[in-house]
């Protein structure tokens, strides 16, 4: 597990759409989860990473779990979204393929947080 960075931006997008297309087919309709559009989700990510970046925010993070070489999964930390907690942090999302459900790696991200 290691931070990411505004390359790795194209990793977690593709790694967002995979997982959502994963976790949430049966559940949500399929049209939406097919019209998921990678590139307009990395532009997503980038601009966030950026503006993160720009405002020094030391509170907002996004960590990638590696299986070997193989990107697997990664959490979104961010500013608490209770305002009398304005000095934590709060995990947004922990996203994992899934292969790798139930093998520890959410956990392991979780705990990196």
């Amino acid at each position: 597990i290691r931070p990411a960075t505004y390359d790795d931006m194209a990793i977690v997008a593709r790694l967002h759409v995979a997982v959502w297309r994963q976790a949430f087919r049966g559940q949500m309709p399929d049209a939406l989860l097919d019209s998921l559009d990678e590139a307009e989700i990395q532009k997503r990510w980038q601009e966030s990473y950026k503006r993160v970046t720009a405002s020094g925010d030391t509170l907002a993070a996004v960590l990638l779990a590696y299986d070997g070489d193989k990107p697997v999964g990664y959490v979104s930390i961010g500013k608490s979204s209770d305002e009398s907690r304005a000095d934590f942090a709060q995990i947004k999302a922990i996203m994992l393929l899934q292969d790798y459900w139930g093998g520890g790696i959410g956990y392991a991200l979780f705990q990196s947080a």
